[in-house]
């Protein structure tokens, strides 16, 4: 098993020139889209393309306050496989518990519980994701059956480096939903506050209004989190 830095600096000083120019390009691409539904089916496409002999990959995220990990993309060389494409549960909490990318060798196929169940023998390599206070919050996985084709280090560095830009692509949609989401529920508030007023009138309205804008905000408050 393999591991190296996976944030910071270092990440782009163990990159090779050739990976830096790949590292470019693939970051530039990621950062024509703020949506966060186009953004992951884009890493996982370009990861994927780069790794041809990668038979899977996974884009994972981890929800901040129960810590459960959902599968957000699927891509597999098979079209009928996505479906019942199972990550490791057990390597992605490895990684993000203790923030290294890692990349292992003839290392028994397991399903998301982490029991060995498929047939054959993998190559594996996952990294997490990090947010701008060095938190990680997920993680993309390639593994292959292919014997002859395992991963090696210099495919370690390079998804690091890759995973690295994702992550910054990543953050800056994560901020603009929640910002989304708070204008929506400005927009929400305020349709109340025109409502009230409608129904309303007289001195006790204005001091009515200002006490149900502060009960939504304080709600809504409670309810956000930013990575």
């Amino acid at each position: 098993m393999t591991a190296i830095a996976t944030h910071g600096q270092k990440v782009l000083d163990i990159q090779p020139p050739e990976n830096l120019r790949v590292i470019l390009d693939v970051s530039n691409r990621l950062a024509t889209t703020l949506e966060l539904d186009q953004l992951l089916p884009r890493i996982a496409d370009c990861v994927f393309g780069l790794f041809k002999h990668a038979e899977r990959c996974f884009l994972i995220l981890q929800d901040e306050s129960t810590g459960n990990l959902t599968k957000e993309v699927t891509r597999t060389r098979s079209q009928q496989g996505e479906e019942k494409a199972r990550f490791s549960r057990t390597i992605v909490r490895e990684c993000l518990s203790t923030q290294q990318a890692y990349l292992s060798e003839d290392l028994p196929g397991r399903s998301s519980d982490g029991s060995s169940t498929d047939m054959s023998l993998r190559s594996v390599m996952c990294t997490p994701f990090f947010s701008s206070a060095s938190k990680p919050f997920g993680a993309i996985q390639l593994d292959t059956r292919d014997r002859a084709n395992k991963f090696a280090a210099h495919d370690l560095k390079l998804l690091v480096g890759l995973a690295n830009q994702a992550s910054i692509a990543l953050q800056n949609a994560l901020v603009y939903q929640e910002m989304q989401k708070r204008e929506q529920i400005e927009r929400d508030l305020e349709l109340a506050a025109q409502v009230q007023r409608q129904h309303s009138p007289g001195p006790a309205a204005g001091t009515a209004r200002l006490s149900v804008l502060q009960s939504l905000r304080l709600g809504a408050r409670s309810g956000w989190r930013l990575f």
